[in-house]
């Protein structure tokens, strides 16, 4: 019974441990797995300050976020999924995730979106408070060559509410 207890436990561990390193906010990056156009996870890595950190913690959309997310009961089942982390860090991740799909939905063969591992995305706050994701990712383009892009997701608070908008270049 001891072995069965003490099994059942390492596997709980090892298994919140996986799940707890999807997405990370460390030494200026914030590290997070996209999926491609076709499911593959890729781990992707966004430079971001110290300072936009600081600034983020504030800023009216992610407060906002913060609030509806974890004060709603319908959204309980997301909040025990990502327990281990910070609520910025599901912040960011929820928030590339969301940059991710738009970026698809901008390309013209969506099955083809392939974020790019070695490559670095960033996000920033400029000077009127947009929250700006950017990351470099390949597509195929409409003759059929692949093609590196890249996908650029802003954020503002607009009358209120979050607003988003996005394209690819």
């Amino acid at each position: 019974m001891k072995n069965l207890i003490l099994g059942a436990l390492l596997l709980l561990s090892i298994t919140t441990s996986v799940y707890s390193q999807d997405y990370s906010l460390k030494d200026g990056y914030f590290n997070t797995l996209i999926k491609s156009g076709i499911g593959v996870k890729v781990n992707v890595k966004f430079a971001i300050s110290q300072e936009t950190v600081d600034i983020l913690l504030k800023h009216p959309c992610f407060l906002y976020w913060d609030s509806v997310t974890y004060s709603n009961p319908a959204d309980s089942g997301f909040v025990l999924k990502h327990k281990g982390h910070t609520h910025l860090e599901t912040y960011l991740s929820s928030s590339i995730a969301m940059a991710s799909i738009m970026a698809q939905f901008d390309i013209k063969v969506m099955d083809s979106y392939t974020p790019i591992e070695t490559a670095e995305g960033n996000i920033r706050i400029d000077e009127i408070g947009y929250i700006s994701i950017v990351h470099p990712f390949q597509a195929q383009n409409g003759y059929g060559n692949m093609v590196f892009c890249k996908a650029f997701y802003m954020i503002e608070w607009v009358n209120e509410k979050t607003q988003t908008s996005h394209f690819v270049r």
